[in-house]
């Protein structure tokens, strides 16, 4: 930074690779977005509803049970 502001000349590459960090937060980013994406599609959905705890139990009614 001192250099800079200095005036003196910098070199810098064109095609320099992304800090780590930054790509770290573009697979993140990518990943909660194709988890939205796959979220909203309705295949998806079906077999999340199969899934044990998304399943309805039967209905109970206690007036339809029959007494001995």
């Amino acid at each position: 930074m001192a250099w800079e502001q200095a005036g003196l000349l910098l070199e810098r590459e064109a095609r320099a690779p992304w800090a780590l960090e930054r790509q770290v937060r573009l697979v993140a980013g990518l990943l909660v977005l194709l988890g939205l994406a796959l979220s909203h599609f309705w295949p998806v959905a079906i077999a999340l509803a199969k899934l044990p705890w998304n399943r309805r139990s039967a209905p109970t009614c206690p007036l339809t049970e029959t007494r001995p």
